[in-house]
Parts: structure tokens; C-alpha cells; sequence
């Protein structure tokens, strides 16, 4: 607001409005490729309007993180069942049937 007062103060309104959006979209992405290849994109996410562009514009949905996000749920559920199998055969009790071997993820959106 600002820029847009100042600058169209002195080239006229409609300019000082393109002018100072246009300052602020590439402020963003000095912004956004500085917090991305740092690692702290984590803290503009969390902002509610700016963190939406945020992932759009610098961490857009790619086939790649969806494979790598079930590769890695399906990875931590294989190792959750082994643990799960070696304690109940430990245990002397009987083995999880193939119903209750299926992940419940209804009840992590609740």
C-alpha cells in the first residue's frame, strides 16, 4: 500500500497499481526460492493466503511426491505389521487376518 501511494503519487494511480503488485510478486519469489532451497518453507506455509501461492507457485503437486508419500506410508506400514507379527508370534497369540492387516486411515481425517 505503501508503494502504491508513493509511486502513484507520482506516475498516477494506475501505474503506481501494477507497479507495486508487480514489486510485491517478485518480493515473494526472492522470498520463496530463498525459504525453499533453505529448507524453512515450513513458515510461509502457515500463512493463509500467502502460503497457498506459496505452494502453487514453488511446491506444486507432482507425480514425484505422490509416489514418494506412498512410498514411504506403504514402508512405515510394512515395518508397523513385522513388528506387530513378531510380537503377537512372541506372544503366543493368534496372527492378524488380512481385514485387520488393512491400514484404517477414515479414522486420521476425523
Amino acid at each position: 500500500m505503501v508503494a502504491w501511494n508513493l509511486i502513484g503519487s507520482q506516475l498516477g494511480m494506475g501505474v503506481g497499481l501494477l507497479v507495486s503488485v508487480l514489486a510485491v510478486v517478485i518480493g515473494l519469489g526472492i522470498v520463496g526460492v530463498l525459504l525453499s532451497e533453505s529448507g524453512k518453507e515450513v513458515y510461509i506455509v502457515v500463512i493463509p493466503v500467502v502460503g497457498w501461492v506459496f505452494e502453487r507457485l514453488f511446491r506444486p503437486l507432482t507425480y514425484f511426491r505422490i509416489d514418494t508419500t506412498l512410498m514411504f506410508q506403504e514402508a512405515v506400514h510394512g515395518a508397523v505389521l513385522e513388528v506387530i507379527d513378531a510380537l503377537t508370534q512372541a506372544k503366543g497369540l493368534r496372527p492378524l487376518s488380512e481385514l485387520e492387516r488393512k491400514p484404517v486411515l477414515r479414522e486420521f481425517y476425523k
